[in-house]
């Protein structure tokens, strides 16, 4: 991972520092586009969101932290093209939220980069997606209690790292006011703890939403969507998680905006300290884009 940091910070400085030949191929280069070319996956955990999804069972919050950014595009040729970007997110675990403050129990963090193709046909838009990224995980002070000096259900931290590339296969089809993703993919960790855990996961999954305006008309300013997200990993059996979500989006789909949402998720805890519990939570959030 040190010798990833090194490379990304070679590599951004280069590009910084040289304007010049970027500029000389503005048609080709483009340094920090707007936008991002690979929208996260929104039933996905592992994806970088700004928000918090509230559990009304246990009256418990997720909260998330984080984003994705383009650093660089590349337009190979007419509606193809390539992008390099970053990504540092974050979601935890509040295990109250009374008087204004948040008790942290565990979180998981995660940063690394991607490279993102796509190629835009006529009514479908064809994107792949590789990133590798470092994921660990923690107990922090909200699972402690002090008035025992001890961690709360007898639970301690756990050593959980996972260093793993991914890549997905995604392809957008459009219609006269919807648009559906479908996407494919899996990764494999080049370093994971505990070891017992299987290095390789798979995921599918789909994605709608209504509302795409037209060449004649501006963009919605709303749009309703769903979207379920299927993982098999091995922990160590594989076992599968869903994760489904239904909601509306006030702003443009490409765009900035603001989510209302329900979520249903099933299976393994996806706090990685407690990666063996199989779990069923419903909840109610929003979340923020700012592509």
């Amino acid at each position: 991972m040190t010798k990833f940091l090194l490379f990304t910070f070679i590599t951004l400085s280069t590009l910084i520092s040289y304007p010049q030949n970027l500029q000389e191929n503005e048609n080709t280069l483009t340094l920090f586009p707007d936008g991002l070319n690979f929208l996260p996956l929104r039933a996905s955990s592992q994806e970088a969101k700004l928000g918090i999804l509230y559990y009304p069972n246990s009256t418990n919050l997720k909260v998330d932290i984080g984003n994705s950014i383009d650093l660089l595009k590349i337009n190979m040729q007419e509606k193809e093209y390539l992008t390099v970007g970053i990504e540092f997110m974050a979601y935890a675990y509040s295990m109250s939220f009374s008087q204004y403050r948040l008790q942290i129990g565990t979180l998981d963090g995660f940063f690394g980069g991607n490279a993102a193709y796509t190629h835009e046909f006529l009514n479908n838009r064809f994107s792949t997606r590789l990133r590798y990224i470092h994921n660990s995980a923690h107990l922090v002070d909200g699972y402690y209690n002090n008035s025992i000096n001890s961690w709360l259900n007898g639970k301690t931290p756990m050593p959980f790292t996972r260093d793993f590339a991914e890549v997905i296969f995604s392809d957008e089809y459009s219609f006269s006011d919807y648009a559906i993703r479908p996407y494919i993919g899996g990764s494999y960790a080049a370093r994971i703890r505990p070891s017992i855990l299987k290095k390789e996961t798979f995921l599918t999954g789909i994605e709608a939403h209504t509302g795409l305006g037209t060449q004649t008309s501006k963009p919605p300013l709303y749009h309703f969507f769903i979207a379920y997200n299927f993982q098999l990993a091995g922990l160590p059996a594989y076992l599968g998680s869903s994760q489904f979500q239904a909601g509306i989006k006030f702003g443009e789909w490409q765009k900035k905006g603001i989510n209302f949402y329900i979520s249903y998720f099933k299976g393994n805890n996806m706090f990685n300290e407690f990666y063996y519990e199989r779990i069923e939570r419903f909840g109610v959030g929003f979340s923020v884009d700012f592509p």
